[in-house]
């Protein structure tokens, strides 16, 4: 059973600790002070626990938790400024990173199937893409994304290869998801075979006047040389 005559700790102990405590019953949930016991019942409410949960918790009649309720969320509630709307969007940032790390960690998990890390893979991408999408919002991103370009140059024709490879593989995982029908999926795969023929055009219009004038290369070569003719 717990002391009720033992301190409490100082007010900075944080309230997942206090918690743990209670669940130990190293301390008696009645003798918290206020401050403490609102920081219990905030951190028990983030984590979508009932009013009557709490109450029954913390020892306290319902009432005292209603009343923790409004207390805090009147000390939570703040005008629009710019600082606190940096404050907001720093704390958005945080969640989305800690959300994706979480991805991540489930995309190359020993443990699950292939399925499963498949759908944690595509749902990274789909967390990366709305965290872009909310920076543009913010204005911390241009509105029209950039188009990022592949210069495929004839020296190297594995890169069209291995792109094809990739577009394959991501086909396949949107029909195994069913999500080829997806107008933002259907899409970017339609706008990367656009980039691949182009590359592909390119590399063939190089070979193409190469073929027609061979003179050309030995002239790029040798600037200074003068020319057949």
């Amino acid at each position: 059973m717990p002391d009720e005559n033992k301190p409490i700790e100082g007010a900075d102990v944080p309230a997942i600790k206090i918690i743990k405590q209670i669940e130990n019953q190293e301390i008696d949930p009645k003798t918290l002070p206020i401050e403490m016991r609102q920081a219990v019942v905030e951190c028990l409410l983030a984590q979508f626990w009932a009013i009557s949960k709490i109450a029954l918790f913390l020892k306290i009649c319902d009432r005292t938790i209603q009343r923790d309720k409004k207390e805090i969320e009147q000390r939570n509630s703040r005008k629009p400024s710019i600082d606190y709307s940096l404050e907001l969007i720093s704390e958005l940032m945080r969640k989305a990173s800690a959300t994706q790390e979480h991805l991540m960690s489930l995309s190359k998990s020993q443990d699950g199937s292939v399925q499963e890390k498949t759908q944690a893979a595509f749902y990274l991408w789909k967390a990366i893409q709305e965290q872009w999408k909310l920076l543009q919002s913010l204005g911390y991103l241009p509105e029209q994304p950039f188009r990022l370009e592949a210069t495929i140059s004839q020296e190297s024709p594995r890169d069209i290869t291995k792109l094809k490879e990739e577009l394959s593989q991501a086909e396949r995982i949107a029909s195994e998801l069913g999500r080829s029908s997806d107008p933002a999926i259907s899409g970017l795969i339609k706008a990367i075979k656009q980039d691949i023929a182009i590359a592909e055009a390119n590399n063939d219009m190089d070979a193409l006047k190469k073929l027609i004038n061979p003179d050309i290369k030995r002239e790029a070569d040798n600037p200074n040389e003068p020319s057949s003719q």
